[in-house]
């Protein structure tokens, strides 16, 4: 788990602290406050690596295993090589027709397309209704 996994789901922490424990630099994050109970979540780096919970009856619940494993993005490796399409993929070309080279259609769009107007729902609402 990670700052942002933490952030998402459990909100900013009201109080944050820096401290090091022999050469390792940590951060935790305080949430929640006696009588509730009350959770220390500890990074170090960009990475969950203790939550630590208080409960109101005064009993310690420590979680220092790792529970998710998240890897890191990977991005789509892009060819020069056209897209292959498999063989009976739907088309809108009549059999034995090859796709223009010229035709805007053949190449990616560069801008997304623009946003329809938005129109009235009931166009029929501004009209005066008769007697």
């Amino acid at each position: 788990m990670n700052r942002e996994m933490v952030m998402t789901s459990k909100g900013r922490a009201p109080k944050k602290t820096r401290e090091k424990d022999g050469d390792t630099e940590y951060e935790e994050w305080i949430y929640g406050e006696p009588p509730q109970d009350v959770d220390f979540v500890r990074f170090v780096g960009d990475e969950v690596v203790r939550v630590e919970t208080m409960k109101v009856g005064g009993e310690k619940v420590v979680r220092n295993e790792k529970e998710v494993d998240i890897e890191k993005p990977t991005v789509a490796k892009t060819s020069s090589e056209p897209e292959v399409r498999p063989p009976g993929a739907p088309s809108l070309r009549r059999p034995g027709e090859e796709p223009d080279p010229a035709s805007p259609a053949s190449k990616p769009a560069s801008d997304p397309a623009p946003m329809p107007r938005p129109t009235d729902p009931d166009p029929g609402s501004q009209r005066p209704v008769p007697n």
